[in-house]
C-alpha cells in the first residue's frame, strides 16, 4: 500500500516536471535529475517482480528517454533556453 502512493505521487511530480520542461521552466530541470536518481536508487526497495516482455521493452525505452532528455536540457542548445528565459 505505501509503495503504490509512492508510485503514484511520483507520477503526479514526473509529469508536473516534464509539463515544467516542456515550457523551459529553470526549476524544473534540477527537479528531474533529482527524479531521476532518486527513481534509479529506490528500484530495488520495491523487491523482485516478473514483467512481460512488453513491459519490458517499455521500461528500456522511458530508461533511453530519461537519459535522452537529461542530455539535452543539459549538454545542448535547449540548456540555452532554459537560461534565457530568466535573463
Amino acid at each position: 500500500e505505501v509503495i503504490s502512493a509512492y508510485s503514484n505521487v511520483v507520477t503526479i511530480i514526473y509529469l508536473i516536471t516534464y509539463l515544467g520542461l516542456f515550457f523551459c521552466i529553470a526549476v524544473f530541470r534540477p527537479l528531474f535529475l533529482v527524479l531521476v536518481v532518486i527513481g534509479g536508487l529506490t528500484i530495488p526497495l520495491f523487491g523482485l517482480s516478473v514483467a512481460s516482455g512488453y513491459e519490458s521493452m517499455l521500461g528500456y525505452f522511458m530508461t533511453l528517454g530519461d537519459g535522452l532528455i537529461l542530455c539535452m536540457i543539459y549538454f545542448t542548445e535547449v540548456s540555452r533556453s532554459f537560461a534565457k528565459k530568466y535573463q
